[in-house]
């Protein structure tokens, strides 16, 4: 196992959502664990919260379109939904 360090300052919304997106991995994937044990989780707005959701969403749906589970939209149908 491969061991880094990193500097992520949470304060910044983008900081926020990368330590986010990170403990959520973390959570789904039991080979990533974090070393430091004063590591602890921020708090994210409603709207990162939905922006996470999404982004999961759409890494699952883009994994099945590849291993051909699922059909994916063509692109006037995504233009259509905006």
């Amino acid at each position: 196992m491969t061991t880094i360090t990193l500097k992520i300052n949470n304060k910044t919304k983008s900081g926020k959502v990368f330590l986010d997106f990170l403990f959520e991995l973390a959570k789904v994937d039991k080979s990533i664990e974090f070393v430091d044990a004063g590591l602890s989780k921020s708090t994210l707005s409603a709207k990162d919260v939905a922006f996470l959701k999404s982004f999961r969403k759409a890494s699952i749906e883009a994994k099945e379109i590849s291993l051909g589970k699922k059909k994916g939209k063509t692109l006037q149908s995504l233009l259509d939904e905006f």
